[in-house]
């Protein structure tokens, strides 16, 4: 871990590196003495996300993203390939080895709900991760890390289930990021939400990336979500990557016929905010 965290301060070195990843999980076998059936989730992915990038991941359910995300987060090992992230290899290691990496990784779930402790007020939850600061400057930063999500600070007494869908992403991503993350993963972070909401989030996501320079790799399964926040994208179907290149150029020229399917038949986020105004103006 030493080596590779100081090698991490090298702004050459990429936030993620995957080289020849590869993930089989295995079923219950079907017979007493037969094989357990095997479920290829990823083949042969290479993949490098650069430092300070903002790289989307697309492809529809099934494909392998969140394999891929959870391969990237040391909470899954490859069965093949290496995974590098921070400068640090996660493959292979155990789970004490790469828990320093914890401090300069963080990850937003699509369900807010389902990853805040219900039992715990927002102050204690977006303070988690500051746990070696002392008392004042633990309260300067969650006070800071609020406005910056544009929530107002005399919420910290109050729990989860208290707020809409929208306030919980903004607590979530704001405990993700209180303890200065170098990545912040967010697999699906707005699928569950209203289109406006879902806008709001995509564009505090591209200004948080910018104020506290962080790699945000951002998971969805809609090519109009990850125009709007990411500058560079790679596309999975059936656990491979299809294509790569920048976002503009992979919506404006697809490659594969895979990735026109995907424009095509999804639901695009400016149509959905196009038909959200349209309401808005028929009821007004």
């Amino acid at each position: 871990m030493t080596a590779g965290a100081g090698s991490a301060s090298d702004a050459q070195v990429p936030a993620v590196e995957l080289v020849g990843v590869g993930r089989v999980f295995h079923r219950p076998r079907e017979s007493v003495f037969g094989p357990r059936p095997e479920v290829t989730a990823l083949a042969d992915v290479s993949l490098t996300v650069p430092r300070r990038a903002r790289f989307g991941i697309v492809g529809e359910s099934g494909s392998g993203k969140t394999t891929l995300i959870r391969l990237m987060a040391g909470l899954d090992q490859p069965t093949t390939g290496s995974v590098v992230v921070d400068g640090v290899q996660v493959s292979g290691r155990r789970e004490r080895e790469i828990a320093p990496l914890r401090r300069r990784l963080q990850l937003v779930f699509q369900d807010p709900m389902g990853s805040l402790d219900p039992r715990m007020r927002i102050g204690a939850i977006i303070a988690e991760s500051l746990r070696g600061m002392d008392p004042a400057s633990r309260q300067t930063r969650v006070a800071e890390v609020l406005g910056q999500v544009g929530l107002p600070t005399d919420i910290l007494r109050r729990y989860p289930h208290q707020f809409s869908g929208g306030q919980r992403q903004r607590i979530s991503i704001a405990r993700a990021i209180a303890g200065r993350p170098a990545i912040l993963l967010a697999d699906e972070a707005v699928s569950a939400l209203d289109v406006t909401v879902r806008a709001q989030i995509l564009d505090l996501l591209d200004e948080l990336a910018t104020a506290e320079d962080f790699t945000l790799v951002f998971v969805s399964h809609d090519l109009s979500v990850i125009r709007r926040v990411c500058d560079q994208v790679a596309v999975l179907h059936e656990g491979r990557v299809v294509e790569t290149g920048s976002t503009e150029q992979v919506y404006s020229d697809p490659q594969v016929d895979y990735t026109r399917s995907l424009l095509a038949a999804v639901p695009t986020l400016e149509r959905g905010l196009a038909a959200a105004r349209a309401r808005r103006a028929a009821g007004g």
